[in-house]
């Protein structure tokens, strides 16, 4: 059983030195102590120690007198005192009645720091340096918060640097946080075990106060530790020792961060602070290159030569990357990637990993291939061509379905333009990879909902898809399908538009209404062009949380008001299948009423229902994934199905408990629903312990929903 002991020490001067000699630097030093080695001169050769020592800027003292005089020459006087060295067992930090001069300390010193290392030099493994700020600290807006900003003295002549001293600290401050942290590795067995871990080099390994080197051992630790039982088979047992002290120090001094990289790892998403941890050694990476995938072997972490903070590189960085080639012989290819990050995303906004330039292959897309309508009359009439594209072919020989003669095929342009259905964006596409749709049709008839709404959903869209005659006497109105969708989140609404897409075989155009604006006449001509192209395309057009259009007009907002109108008045002459979806239906609009030939409400999901949509999505990993432990999780259904979760999140659990097991490289079963449940449940129970009520009782309240 050990004892871990943290060991501190602190030098101040009174001054802030202009002088580069004459800086001190604030020492911190943290020191792992077996129980029958702490303090007495037993040693044991398997005890393990790690040590941390600490630096920080220099610190400018305040005395509790003589700081200033009001002579008649107001001249303001410091105290000369010379270096302190302190030694302490806990972390540095500022004490209440500090000011914001006072320099960072701990409490329990510790007599003689040479002794106390000669006493244990044989049992440090690895020397962790920090480096702190000081002054900075106590300008950290948590921090500032902290202080009680005294009187100043009734002098006009008081000059700036005196008043960081009128501040009184109300309270002890949290720990310091480094500025910087470097390390020295002693232990050669923990030297040799980093080397076939980290696919870093014994020279990188051995010159850890180096920045950039010490990132890459953070980043590289990081993906180990999600990795370790892989690697011990090739390491020995000292190894494995040495190597497990030095991931627990990590995980204990990194933990919030490397929390919040797998909090964004596990559900496929990345922001740049974290980017970097996704890519440890020996990961097989793949792009888009010339429209193709290709593979590259991740040699080592990733590197920059700009240090951008704690454990952070600034972009880009850079990956050390390798791939076969050919040449009548096979060879390795080495290249250096400059990786940086996508430009249209902001940097602390979490992207879905694979919109990354290159990525681990683990989060490539599993799911169907994005589908795209191919029409060269409608591109060239968005993108604003006057003339009538050229034909030069003729209808004639178009209407045949043999090519006009041999070398036609041979002709043929290898790319061709595409607008993507689920981001409304053209592509260039390679004619290579362009299929037919494999329609899902089946998916109606999965639906949980009960069976008397999904027969008159099925009627009404099969009928309208075979024939859409006008019932209105006046041309060109009442031609649509306007169904309305309502009920709480999660309840299979947009699921239901997405099967109905399938059912009819039609193109799917999805708007979230939130993403509209709210400006009328922009609305307006946006909603148009929406209408515009399902009508060319033959869509079912998804208005996706429609509430902003449905919401009852009132006197005094006027603004809403016109929204509303606009929206009826687009309605009017569209035909095809609309769909809205809304959750708010108590606040709805009685004009709406006659604007709907169908409104169907999805009451929240009873066991029953959460049975059905757990085994639905558990029968749908075994075809995609093979090697899930469908068994054991079909066996746990009935206490999935217990838990109160709507459609939407029993989708994101299992999306994210696939990923986790990706991630960790093991086989998917129940044990990960169970992790991923509880973590969503500990999130839900804290939002409702901190408001006071749950969303359903909010509803209520304010009728928005009886749920």
């Amino acid at each position: 059983m050990s004892r871990r002991d943290r060991l501190h020490t602190t030098r101040s001067s009174p001054f802030c030195s202009e002088d580069p000699e004459g800086i001190p630097a604030n020492v911190h030093i943290t020191t792992y102590v077996d129980e029958d080695d702490g303090y007495n001169n037993g040693s044991s050769d398997d005890s393990r120690h790690s040590f941390d020592e600490e630096r920080a800027a220099p610190t400018l003292e305040a005395k509790s007198k003589n700081e200033y005089s009001s002579s008649q020459n107001h001249k303001y006087v410091q105290n000369n005192k010379p270096y302190i060295s302190v030694v302490y067992l806990d972390h540095p930090r500022l004490f209440k009645g500090d000011s914001k001069m006072s320099a960072l300390r701990g409490r329990e010193k510790v007599a003689d720091v040479s002794k106390y290392l000669e006493r244990h030099k044989k049992n440090i493994n690895f020397i962790v340096t920090k480096t702190f700020h000081c002054f900075q600290y106590a300008n950290l807006e948590f921090v500032e918060r902290l202080f009680h900003h005294l009187s100043l003295p009734d002098d006009p002549k008081v000059p700036e640097s005196i008043r960081p001293y009128f501040f009184s600290l109300r309270t002890n401050s949290p720990p310091a946080r480094p500025a910087a942290e470097t390390m020295r590795i002693l232990s050669e067995a923990l030297k040799d075990a980093l080397v076939a871990v980290t696919g870093m080099s014994h020279k990188e390994i051995s010159h850890l106060e180096d920045a950039t080197n010490m990132i890459m051992l953070h980043n590289s630790i990081y993906y180990y530790s999600h990795i370790k039982e892989r690697t011990f088979g090739t390491l020995n047992s000292k190894e494995i020792l040495h190597l497990s002290d030095l991931l627990e120090y990590m995980q204990l001094t990194n933990r919030l961060e490397w929390e919040e990289a797998d909090a964004q790892i596990t559900q496929g998403l990345i922001t740049q602070e974290h980017m970097a941890k996704l890519y440890g050694p020996n990961q097989v990476l793949v792009t888009t290159e010339n429209g193709y995938n290709q593979a590259y072997m991740l040699t080592k972490p990733p590197y920059s030569e700009e240090v951008g903070g704690d454990s952070r590189y600034k972009m880009p960085i850079t990956l050390d990357l390798w791939s076969w080639q050919f040449n009548g012989s096979f060879y390795k290819k080495d290249i250096k990637w400059s990786l940086s990050w996508p430009s249209s995303a902001p940097p602390d906004e979490a992207i879905p990993i694979y919109q990354l330039e290159i990525y681990p292959l683990r989060f490539a897309s599993s799911e169907s291939n994005p589908r795209y309508m191919v029409d060269g009359t409608t591109y060239q009439q968005m993108h604003g061509t006057s003339s009538s594209p050229q034909d030069d072919l003729g209808p004639e020989a178009m209407k045949k379905e043999e090519p006009p003669d041999s070398s036609f095929v041979l002709l043929l342009p290898h790319e061709i333009y595409g607008f993507g259905m689920h981001d409304k964006k053209w592509r260039t596409l390679l004619v290579e990879h362009i299929k037919d749709i494999d329609w899902n049709e089946g998916a109606f008839d999965r639906l949980v909902l009960q069976h008397s709404k999904k027969e008159l959903i099925k009627a009404l869209v099969t009928v309208h898809t075979i024939s859409a005659k006008s019932t209105d006497i006046i041309e060109g109105k009442g031609n649509a399908l306007i169904m309305l969708l309502h009920g709480g989140p999660g309840t299979g609404k947009t699921l239901t538009a997405e099967s109905v897409a399938e059912l009819t075989r039609k193109p799917l155009y999805r708007v979230t209404c939130g993403d509209i604006g709210t400006n009328a006449e922009e609305v307006e001509k946006y909603l148009e062009s929406v209408l515009l192209i399902g009508t060319i395309w033959g869509c079912v057009v998804l208005l996706d949380e429609a509430d902003v259009f449905l919401e009852e007009r009132r006197e005094t907002d006027l603004q809403r008001n016109a929204l509303v109108s606009v929206f009826l008045r687009v309605l009017e002459y569209y035909d095809g299948i609309l769909i809205l979806t809304s959750n708010r239906i108590g606040t709805f609009d009685s004009a709406f009423k006659s604007r709907f030939q169908l409104a169907i409400h999805y009451p929240a999901l009873n066991v029953e229902g959460r049975y059905e949509i757990w085994l639905n999505f558990i029968n749908g990993l075994s075809k995609t994934n093979p090697d899930v432990k469908i068994d054991d999780l079909k066996s746990h259904i009935q206490e999935l199905a217990a838990d109160k979760l709507n459609g939407r999140e029993i989708r994101n659990i299992v999306r994210t408990s696939l990923q986790l097991a990706h991630f960790r490289q093991t086989t998917l079963d129940y044990q990960h629903f169970q992790q991923v449940i509880g973590v969503a449940k500990e999130f839900e129970r804290h939002i409702d312990e901190t408001r006071g009520y749950s969303d359903s009782d909010w509803n209520r309240s304010r009728g928005i929903r009886p749920d």
